[in-house]
Protein backbone atom coordinates (compact mmCIF):
# COMPACT_ATOMS: atom_id res chain seq x y z
CA UNK A 1 0.00 0.00 0.00
CA UNK A 2 1.57 3.26 -1.14
CA UNK A 3 0.99 6.37 0.93
CA UNK A 4 1.36 9.93 -0.37
CA UNK A 5 4.49 11.76 0.75
CA UNK A 6 2.23 14.50 2.12
CA UNK A 7 1.05 12.11 4.86
CA UNK A 8 4.54 11.08 5.97
CA UNK A 9 6.41 14.36 5.51
CA UNK A 10 3.94 17.25 5.19
CA UNK A 11 6.38 19.89 6.45
CA UNK A 12 9.24 18.64 4.30
CA UNK A 13 7.02 18.56 1.23
CA UNK A 14 5.77 22.09 1.89
CA UNK A 15 9.36 23.32 2.22
CA UNK A 16 10.30 21.64 -1.07
CA UNK A 17 7.32 23.16 -2.84
CA UNK A 18 8.26 26.55 -1.45
CA UNK A 19 11.81 26.23 -2.78
CA UNK A 20 10.55 25.00 -6.15
CA UNK A 21 8.09 27.88 -6.36
CA UNK A 22 10.85 30.40 -5.66
CA UNK A 23 13.04 28.75 -8.28
CA UNK A 24 10.30 28.79 -10.90
CA UNK A 25 9.26 32.34 -10.00
CA UNK A 26 12.79 33.65 -10.56
CA UNK A 27 14.39 32.71 -13.91
CA UNK A 28 17.92 31.30 -13.68
CA UNK A 29 19.25 34.02 -15.98
CA UNK A 30 17.87 36.67 -13.67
Amino acid sequence: ELKPIDTRYPRRRQAMLKEWRATFDRPRGS
